[in-house]
């Protein structure tokens, strides 16, 4: 006979932990990196290798190497998440971003561009801009 917390616990929760890297700089678009072994495919490639299932990459600055790593990972069992690492005078805006294609017209080169929030009434990301 199964009692209420032996019913509930078979219930499936939906959640899941997964291991994760989501502060991760690229050649050719972070300054500060010089290894040239790190192109968005490579980092996918050991992502997957170290049984990563969700990466970031946040360039400084820079989204030119997340559409690269997004298409590195169709079919891989990884998720890559859009991101960008925003430097500002008083401290660093870490944006992470539910849409992003096409790069012209995303709102990481919104931002990049203008330092404002896309949405009318959003508040801006800094005054310093």
């Amino acid at each position: 006979m199964s009692t209420i917390p032996d019913e509930i616990a078979a219930v499936p929760s939906g959640a899941r932990f997964l291991r994760a890297d989501l502060h991760i700089h690229s050649f050719d678009a972070s300054h500060d990196v010089k290894d040239m072994t790190m192109t968005p495919a490579a980092i996918v490639d050991t992502a997957v290798s170290e049984g990563l299932g969700l990466i970031a990459i946040t360039d400084h600055n820079e989204i030119s190497n997340v559409e690269t790593a997004l298409r590195a990972a169709e079919g891989k069992p990884v998720f890559v998440v859009p991101a960008l690492n925003y430097p500002r005078q008083k401290g660093i805006c870490w944006c992470i971003f539910a849409t992003f294609f096409p790069l012209e017209t995303s709102t990481a080169n919104w931002i990049l561009r203008t330092g404002e929030p896309k949405r009318p009434g959003a508040r801006r990301l800094s005054r310093n801009v």
